[in-house]
């Protein structure tokens, strides 16, 4: 019964942990090269204000697996995940702009080997 409960418990704290995959996100001042060779290519990313976004997902619905990262001139400035500000959201909701004007517009857009 102790081993039971003892196991419960472990997977009750496992499910409650935030993904390990974003949870040791690249540090502030990077480069965009060691973001990819730590999490491979963006699931997408759009360029707004002189900054380079870029969105990971990792296939989840959980807000804790997905990140949005923000670069200038090419090095990691900021880390934007869901729950954390409203700022997510607003991003996200710029990026489903992004993706529509690309629809509108096809080849007007870079893309990361660009």
């Amino acid at each position: 019964m102790k081993l039971f409960c003892a196991l419960l418990a472990s997977l009750i704290f496992a499910s409650c942990s935030t993904s390990p995959r974003y949870a040791r996100t690249s540090n502030i001042g990077v480069s965009k090269s060691a973001v990819v060779e730590e999490f491979g290519s963006p699931a997408r990313t759009w360029r707004t204000g002189g900054r380079d976004h870029w969105y990971y997902n990792a296939n989840s619905s959980r807000a804790e697996d997905k990140i949005i990262l923000i670069f200038e001139n090419g090095v990691l400035v900021e880390k934007v995940q869901p729950g954390i500000s409203s700022k997510f959201d607003r991003l996200e909701q710029e990026l489903e702009q992004s993706k529509s004007q690309k629809k509108k517009n096809p080849g007007k857009f870079k893309t990361l080997s660009d």
